[in-house]
């Protein structure tokens, strides 16, 4: 069956298997991407330790971030009571307008490597479409990021949290590496 670069099947007109794939690690880009702009958070892990995925996502900061997809999570996060779980988020923001978007906005260019692009990675590791991520690399940039994968796959999760850094990010990373 004939497919574009982006998985939409030339012949039916609509999105293949491999972005039904991907799409929970697309969702999971628009948690980071809402943690990055300083919108949400997990809450605090407690005297008893909470770890990652158990956490609930909070608003931060409800101010519209000017995109479209960002604001309509931001919007159902903000009127969910009670809060709901990394793991619960990324079940339920779907649809083919997030997948679509998100897709239209994905670039291969290597050296982004940036939170957003190791996040991308690390998602489509999990979702297991990295190769396709990967396919236009020469094999020299392909051994760089393949290494630098690696690493970023064998951290402990809840301790790289407790760092200065974005416990969203890494609670979505610790959801997908079960």
């Amino acid at each position: 069956m004939p497919q574009s670069n982006n998985g939409i099947d030339l012949l039916q007109g609509y999105t293949s298997f491999w972005n039904d794939c991907i799409s929970s690690g697309l969702r999971g880009c628009v948690l980071i991407e809402l943690a990055i702009r300083g919108r949400i958070q997990l809450e605090s892990s407690g005297m008893r330790k909470k770890s990652l995925l158990t956490r609930k996502v909070t608003v931060k900061n409800s101010e519209p971030t000017g995109d479209v997809i960002l604001d309509e999570a931001l919007r159902h996060m903000k009127e969910t009571n009670p809060p709901e779980t990394v793991t619960s988020w990324i079940e339920y923001l779907s649809g083919e307008e997030v997948q679509d978007a998100v897709l239209s906005k994905w670039t291969n260019d290597v050296h982004r490597m940036d939170k957003k692009m190791l996040s991308l990675i690390v998602l489509a590791h999990a979702s297991d479409v990295l190769e396709n991520a990967f396919a236009p690399l020469s094999d020299q940039d392909y051994e760089v990021a393949m290494k630098r994968v690696r690493s970023l796959l064998e951290l402990e999760y809840d301790v790289q949290a407790e760092k200065k850094g974005n416990d969203v990010m890494w609670a979505v990373f610790e959801a997908f590496s079960k």
